[in-house]
């Protein structure tokens, strides 16, 4: 019989999806707010693997590289907005709060690295090119994925630390005094004005601040 190089990476999708769904019902049974479109994917997807779909494999393989390098910038970006004086504050104030953001990046780089591992196994190549599939390397998911981070970390370093994130600073410091630190952590801007969204902080509070002009 015929085994299955897919089936591992199909049990580990399969698995995180269970968790994801256990953990929306958990949160909304708690009356909490829980947004994630990543469970019935994960589930659907790691059900396929597990009946040896090729097709499915090949475009996991593919999407475990791009992802993982997207996880990467975005893991990047949140170190970039959140200042160590600030991240300290939040540890102090909500430790798992502080850390979940750190937890689910890293959890997602490894779980696509491990995707991308048991998917270029020799067993998992061979399959893929019995089936008619390419099985190189995904030279295109790693241009695009670097292009896709780049230009994340690009702009949002240049919209947060720009003059106008100077000027919501400005606003929130009128607004709440001297005894904060400010950061910026969005900005948006329309053509009816700007609106950013700064976070105040010292060593015993934080406080969100919505500033426009």
């Amino acid at each position: 019989m015929e085994t299955n190089p897919f089936r591992t990476a199909g049990l580990v999708l399969l698995i995180v999806g269970v968790i994801d769904v256990g953990l929306m019902i958990y949160t909304v049974m708690n009356d909490g707010s829980y947004t994630s479109s990543l469970n019935i994917f994960a589930i659907v997807v790691g059900a396929l693997l597990l009946r040896g779909s090729a097709r499915t494999a090949r475009v996991v393989r593919w999407g475990s590289v791009f992802f993982c390098i997207v996880f990467l910038a975005a893991l990047f970006v949140w170190l970039l907005i959140t200042p160590e004086a600030l991240f300290m504050t939040q540890m102090k104030l909500d430790m798992m709060g502080a850390i979940t953001p750190f937890i689910t990046f890293i959890l997602a780089v490894v779980i696509d690295a491990f995707l991308f591992y048991q998917l270029s196994t020799p067993e998992s190549l061979q399959k893929l090119e019995d089936e008619a599939f390419r099985n190189g390397i995904p030279y295109s998911a790693f241009g695009l994925s670097l292009i896709v981070g780049g230009a994340m970390i690009y702009f949002l370093s240049s919209m947060l630390g720009g003059e106008n994130a100077d000027h919501a600073k400005q606003l929130a410091r009128n607004e709440l005094g001297n005894n904060f630190a400010y950061q910026v952590t969005s900005l948006s801007i329309t053509e009816s004005g700007t609106v950013a969204v700064v976070v105040a902080y010292n060593g015993n509070e934080i406080r969100n601040v919505e500033v426009s002009w």
